[in-house]
Formats: C-alpha cells, structure tokens, sequence
C-alpha cells in the first residue's frame, strides 16, 4: 500500500498493478459482498476505469494503471459502500445477452426478468407478432424480444419521462426499432387508440409498502419507488389493469406474460382467472419461486 493525499487526509491505495487495485477492491468489500460478488464488482470498476478487460486482465495482472484510475476507483468504493448499486456507478448493465444505459430513473434489470423473457419467447410459434411492454423502463425486455423476434412490431409503454429517455437511447445504440409510447398504463385514454396485441408482457411494480423494510438499502435508496412499489393498498392493481386492458386489446389466442411478487402467487393467478382468461397458469423462476403468470384467451 502508498498513501495518497486526498482532501487533506491519508487514504491507503494499493500500487498501480492492475492485480494490486483488484485485491484491494475486494477487500474493500469485503464486509458488505460475498466473495463472489466482490469479485465481478472488481472487474467491473478495472475495465470501466482502466479499459482492461477480463480478458486482458488474465494475460497481465501487473500491468500498470494510472493515478487518475486509482482516484476514480476509490470514489466508486465510497458510493458503494453507502449501498449505491455498481450498475448506476459504471453506467450500465447486462441483460439477455445485450448492454443496457441504466441510472436512477431505471431499475436494474434482474435475471429474473431474463427468464420472463425467455418464457415469452419459446411460448410464441411465429414471428409475426405485435407485441406491448408495459412500463418498459430501460427497454430491457422490448429490446431483447425485437432482437429475439426481428419481424415482430414490440410497443412499449412507460409513464416516466426520465425512463422512456434511457429506453429510446438503448434502442438507438441496439439499432433496434421499437414504438415507444409516454402513457399510463391505469388511464382508458393511453391505450383506447393502441392497436390489438398477440402478446401483452409486463414487469410492472409490485412490491407493497409494507415489504419495504425487507428491502435492501442498495434498493430502497437509489432505485425509483414508482417502478418498485404498487400504489395504495392494493399490491395487485396494476395486474388488474393489465388484465382488462388484455381483454380488450389481445386478439384471439394471445397471452400476457407478467413477472410478479413471489408472496402473491396464487392471488395474481386469480386475478386473471377472474377476468375471465382461457388458461392461467403460474410458473416458477430458477431458484423455485412462483415468478410469473402466463394468462392466455379463450380461442373463438
């Protein structure tokens, strides 16, 4: 370690290997990630900072990075022990294979929302589809289905200004072609002019306020609330929506799949039964939980 003189103090710094900034990161964080955790965030701040990627990183852990880089990933470490998420720190993330621009106005997308992606996609036998998002946010799951199914038409809806502006940037730098709607999903006059939809998907919000003490701090602290949490005190208000709006806008034999609170498995299912769907089921995510429901209409 070498000191360095910042605002007025000392701050322990590794030297400037590569390998030597790594293992500090992680140790770093080492009281607040998993070890493996820790160590997909130390690569992450080398190549955002540095521009080394994993790759080269293998070939030559001791070479040499410089001041500046030290400095920036020092900063990043603070933010990130007051629980700021990395993905807002380096600007971006993962999902279905893609880069996506996230910050503040944008959850992070989960891997759960991958599988619901993944679900919708192998439960679709042609490519010919017109599709609707609902509360797109970053665009995550609009994009990777247009890039999954080139000759479908994807819509997507989103009520946040700020959001839709992340989504538009992350299809224009995805060269991907999506039909970008500012509306409310709860107000008849945002989709009483959209066109009729083989498949509806959502990961709306879902959480009730009085899960938030459960939240982590990372969630609670610098994730929008109007993405995470239902309004009032119906946690299932926006699955009605979504429910009613399918009723009027799906066409014959199409589906709405929807991402949903673990807790509310069975009560989410019902909603859709309720409203009169042909087939509901409930489907679970890769650790067991019941993550998604797959509402389909009646044929006529």
């Amino acid at each position: 370690m070498i000191p360095f003189k910042q605002f007025g103090g000392e701050v322990p710094i590794p030297n400037n290997k590569a390998s030597s900034l790594y293992y500090f990161i992680q140790q770093q964080l080492s009281s607040i990630y998993t070890a493996d955790e820790a160590r997909i965030i130390a690569q992450l701040l080398l190549e955002h900072f540095s521009g080394i990627t994993s790759l080269e990183y293998k070939k030559n852990p001791d070479q040499l990075v410089n001041q500046s880089v030290i400095m920036q990933v020092h900063g990043s470490l603070d933010l990130l022990k007051q629980g700021k998420p990395v993905q807002q720190i380096i600007g971006w993330c993962e999902f279905y294979r893609h880069r996506l621009m996230v910050n503040e106005h944008v959850l992070i997308p989960r891997p759960e929302t991958e599988e619901l992606v993944e679900y919708a996609i192998h439960s679709v036998n042609s490519e010919s589809l017109t599709i609707l998002d609902i509360g797109t946010g970053s665009g995550c799951i609009a994009i990777s289905l247009k890039k999954a199914i080139p000759q479908a038409q994807v819509w997507a809806m989103e009520v946040s200004p700020e959001a839709l502006q992340v989504a538009r940037a992350n299809a224009n730098q995805l060269n991907t072609v999506i039909y970008f709607i500012q509306a409310d999903v709860m107000l008849y006059a945002s989709w009483d002019a959209l066109p009729d939809f083989d498949l509806i998907i959502s990961n709306p919000p879902y959480i009730s306020l009085d899960e938030q003490s459960s939240l982590s701090k990372t969630v609670i602290d610098f994730e929008p609330h109007t993405a995470l949490f239902a309004p009032g005190t119906d946690p299932l208000v926006f699955y009605r929506k979504i429910a009613e709006i399918g009723r009027l806008k799906l066409k014959p034999q199409g589906q709405i799949w929807v991402e949903i609170n673990e807790r509310l498995g069975d009560e989410t299912r019902q909603v859709f039964v309720e409203a009169g769907y042909h087939t509901v089921d409930l489907r679970n995510d890769l650790s067991g939980k019941q993550r998604f429901v797959n509402a389909k209409r009646e044929r006529v």
